[in-house]
């Protein structure tokens, strides 16, 4: 009985960590929260037994914490490097670590010009990292990037090939698998945001 407890208590830990995470960046530009998944020690265990057989005690125990991938509202900024994605696709931007997946498109440019994150991260186009001259920027659906009507550069979309392997970097950028988007999966919204997709009716 007091195991039973313990690993009930413990849970609940995890779950309220969790569900703290979730509620400081529910403001946060284009965080994905995070459900806690649980397993009971009898489906673990005897899941890893050869027969399956057995009775064990009861108890529970985290198993992950799943990223919640669906869509969050969007906001109009009408400023021109904000931007947001419909769909399933991420931008893809370059860290020290390397290439990373975020839907946070509150951008800005470098002192070289460079389309950067506010972390400063460099935003990657098609054809490597994205510079844009001076001029009027207008960036299509499609994330054809133009400026003074020319064409400059290509947004590099990107959606995950196994949610499952997505792991959390900090708040808004996510490491794994990845592969180019197809157009139906992204769509790039110029001056809006997407918010956080947290439902503060169901933390």
């Amino acid at each position: 009985g007091l195991y039973t407890a313990s690993s009930v208590m413990l849970a609940c830990l995890d779950y309220q960590t969790l569900i703290a995470k979730n509620l400081a960046n529910a403001s946060t530009t284009g965080y994905k929260g995070e459900r806690l998944r649980l397993s009971t020690f009898e489906d673990m265990l005897l899941g890893l037994s050869p027969d399956g057989d057995g009775s064990l005690g009861l108890g529970v125990i985290p198993t992950g914490a799943p990223i919640d991938l669906t869509q969050g509202s969007l906001r109009e900024t009408e400023r021109a490097l904000d931007l947001a994605l419909e769909g399933s696709a991420f931008f893809a931007v370059q860290t020290p670590d390397g290439v990373r997946l975020t839907r946070d498109g509150s951008f800005g440019l470098s002192s070289n010009r460079e389309l950067v994150t506010l972390e400063g991260y460099r935003v990657m186009g098609t054809n490597g990292p994205i510079v844009l001259p001076e001029g009027d920027v207008t960036i299509t659906e499609a994330g054809l990037v133009l400026v003074d009507g020319a064409n400059v550069a290509q947004l590099a979309l990107v959606v995950p090939t196994e949610e499952g392997e997505l792991d959390k970097v900090g708040d808004n950028l996510l490491a794994g698998p990845y592969r180019p988007a197809a157009p139906e999966e992204g769509r790039v919204l110029q001056g809006y945001l997407e918010g956080s997709n947290v439902d503060l009716s169901d933390t």
